[in-house]
């Protein structure tokens, strides 16, 4: 199905052959990524031409070097394996007594729940975690919620109509003004982290993400493999890697405790079923078998209200059909109904 998005057409693939031949068997060119026009200019890196990162960049050589680094380096720190389950388990006891110090008194859920999520991701990233009231974590979070919080403007959505409007600069209190200023702060504040970490780098103690990263400069024996490992892509990467984790996980969990409220005698199963299969303990992934229930629940949370149900945007990485249809290579934004 094909809508149109002002003057970009957007097409809708829908249904599991068709979904599964896009991004499975057609990969290749199905896997490239649009970036917005209005955040082009200040993620684009002026050597290659191209937007760093993942979410937003192409695909091709540099992406799949990128991905493939990325992917490996998380695993080392634990993403997708159980030593990631004590920086869970840690974060979730700070939230807690962040909870308990509050004396019953109302607050923010998100605001915690960001905090959190954030925290897990700057372990990993960062080599270490932050005191919830540090003022750079402070700032982090409010760079996460300049856009999330941002509500579109008549000049916003004429911009979406007639694009030819975003050189004229009509406001600063647009979402698209307010998200390039979002990105130059993660930018700065990033670029601070890479520098620290070079200042105390030490090759033979690799703390975190940045300093595999900064291993991995060292290591580029050509000049291709030095410019697909620069302080720019490093700088879009954890970008991606904060934008991508942070809000989703936490708008997940507190999707399934507005369900508990709203779900009270669901909300006491999974009570009793936790109490009665862990009790006390600190849970742990390889008890998952144990809490049937509560797997089911969270599951079905994550089926009623998906975070991105139409997933991350994609672009044709060449000229190319499906189904008969003729999809135009980089020409429009591709989205997934899942």
């Amino acid at each position: 199905m094909t809508i149109w998005m002002g003057p970009s057409p957007a097409i809708i693939l829908s249904g599991y052959e068709t979904i599964r031949t896009a991004l499975v068997k057609r990969a290749e060119d199905f896997s490239s990524r649009p970036c917005h026009p209005a955040v082009l200019p200040v993620r684009m890196d002026d050597t290659t031409g191209e937007v760093p990162g993942f979410l937003m960049s192409p695909y091709g050589p540099r992406w799949k070097q990128q991905r493939k680094f990325a992917l490996m380096t998380l695993r080392d720190f634990g993403v997708g394996k159980r030593s990631l389950e004590g920086k869970v388990n840690e974060e979730a006891n700070a939230l807690v007594q962040e909870f308990l110090s509050l004396n019953g008194q109302p607050f923010d859920l998100r605001i915690m729940m960001e905090n959190c999520v954030c925290n897990i991701i700057c372990s990993i990233v960062f080599g270490d975690r932050f005191e919830y009231g540090d003022p750079d974590f402070l700032r982090l979070i409010r760079l996460l919620n300049t856009t999330i919080e941002a509500k579109p403007t008549v000049i916003d959505r004429l911009q979406a109509i007639f694009p030819v409007l975003r050189r004229l600069h009509l406001s600063k209190e647009t979402i698209e003004a307010k998200a390039v200023k979002m990105f130059q702060g993660f930018q700065e504040f990033c670029g601070k982290q890479i520098e620290n970490h070079r200042e105390t780098f030490d090759p033979n103690d690799i703390r975190d993400f940045i300093d595999a990263f900064l291993l991995e400069q060292q290591r580029a024996s050509d000049e291709r493999a030095r410019d697909n490992f620069t302080d720019k892509q490093l700088q879009e990467v954890l970008i991606d890697l904060f934008m991508a984790g942070t809000e989703t996980t936490g708008s997940t969990i507190r999707w399934a405790l507005l369900y508990m409220i709203l779900n009270p005698e669901i909300q006491e199963k999974v009570h009793q079923e936790i109490d009665s299969a862990l009790g006390q303990s600190t849970p742990s992934y390889a008890q998952r078998s144990l809490l049937p229930y509560t797997a089911a629940t969270l599951a079905e949370v994550q089926r009623i209200k998906p975070i991105a149900p139409l997933s991350v945007p994609r672009k044709a990485s060449r000229r190319t059909t499906l189904n008969g249809y003729n999809i135009p290579q980089e020409a429009c934004w591709i989205f997934v109904s899942k």
